[in-house]
């Protein structure tokens, strides 16, 4: 493990994140830097963040690049945020190491008869190490930032995947009922006034 630095590890947690969430019916902002990064939207987006206060900002604010006065997010209720414990991310980030040092040594073993059992021997063993790495990268993204800054934290019995097909469901049918009254209510007038 010597050789896989670990920026090339946390960059294959980073893309077997975003490729397991790519799957689910939300616009996916993958790994912002600033809350600016994200667009605001009225549609459902689904952002995936290093850490958690990232994606409170990313939830909170369409722009926070002035910390003395971000811009509030206008579409609140259309964005979650996915983040990961950091301990279990960087639990993640070792097996990503595993995995790639077992594949580098594939690499160089490709061919010749003296290399024909270390092939033998990956052959059973970078399955188990592909496996692992996939089911502790999907653990390590174990919390979902809210509208309103509260976070849902996945306890394993209950998948974080199916927890954000629950949320989509819950936005389309909030969405749904907000669209069907306004097509038959005529708005109140408003006694605010513009200053």
């Amino acid at each position: 493990m010597g050789d896989v630095s670990v920026e090339d590890a946390k960059s294959r947690v980073l893309a077997e994140a975003q490729g397991y969430y790519q799957g689910i019916n939300f616009k996916l902002a993958p790994w912002p830097s600033s809350a600016k990064q994200v667009a605001e939207a009225a549609s459902l987006q689904l952002a995936l963040c290093e850490t958690e206060d990232l994606a409170k900002a990313v939830v909170a604010y369409s722009d926070d690049s002035d910390p003395t006065s971000p811009m509030p997010r206008g579409f609140q209720n259309a964005i979650f945020a996915v983040t990961a414990t950091p301990s279990a991310l960087s639990n993640a980030t070792d097996r990503a190491k595993r995995l790639l040092a077992a594949e580098l040594i594939e690499k160089d073993h490709k061919s010749g008869d003296s290399a024909k059992l270390v092939r033998d021997q990956l052959k059973r063993i970078i399955p188990q190490l592909t496996r692992e790495f996939a089911i502790q990268t999907r653990r390590a993204f174990d919390r979902v930032v809210l509208p309103g800054g509260s976070v849902a934290v996945s306890t394993g019995s209950f998948s974080l995947k199916r927890f954000l097909t629950i949320l989509r469901g819950i936005w389309f049918i909030q969405r749904s009922v907000s669209t069907s009254h306004s097509a038959v209510m005529k708005p109140a007038k408003s006694t605010l006034r513009s200053s």
